[in-house]
């Protein structure tokens, strides 16, 4: 990664690069996208209907 990172940057500055510092913080996997965007919308679903839910009552 870090040399992907060092090539990219010295091709378009046209540069030497001599050190890069990366942090990975988070990882997907296309799986858990997946997952996470089936959840996204059920929740968004949930909202809806509360909000039906809400007008009905007024």
């Amino acid at each position: 990664m870090r040399r992907n990172v060092a090539n990219r940057v010295e091709s378009l500055v046209g540069l030497r690069v001599t050190e890069v510092n990366i942090a990975v913080n988070n990882v997907f996997f296309p799986q858990m996208e997946e997952e996470q965007e089936q959840q996204r919308q059920q929740e968004q679903q949930r909202r809806e209907q509360e909000a039906q839910e809400q007008q009905r009552v007024q």
